[in-house]
């Protein structure tokens, strides 16, 4: 299974931030991780916040946490499921 870290993907995904909004004008991301690893969403928060974005403010993260790995692809599909409008 591949991993990217939180901040490369964050710079990685900059620009699709700026494409992804809810009806509410503000961007969405999500966010699938392992449960006894939620120190990634504290560094996901940090490179955002870094690019300027700020959770409830300009941007809101759909978190989603696994508590076992074969959790992940019904997690997977929940995130993916959730409606996002184009800007």
């Amino acid at each position: 299974m591949m991993s990217v870290g939180p901040i490369g993907s964050t710079l990685r995904h900059k620009k699709a931030l700026g494409r992804l909004r809810d009806r509410g004008g503000l961007a969405r991301i999500g966010f699938l991780g392992l449960a006894f690893e939620r120190t990634a969403g504290e560094w996901l928060r940090a490179g955002l916040r870094d690019l300027g974005h700020v959770e409830g403010t300009n941007i809101i993260i759909e978190w989603q946490w696994a508590e076992k790995v074969d959790q992940l692809p019904e997690l997977a599909a929940e995130l993916e499921g959730r409606p996002v409008r184009p800007a």
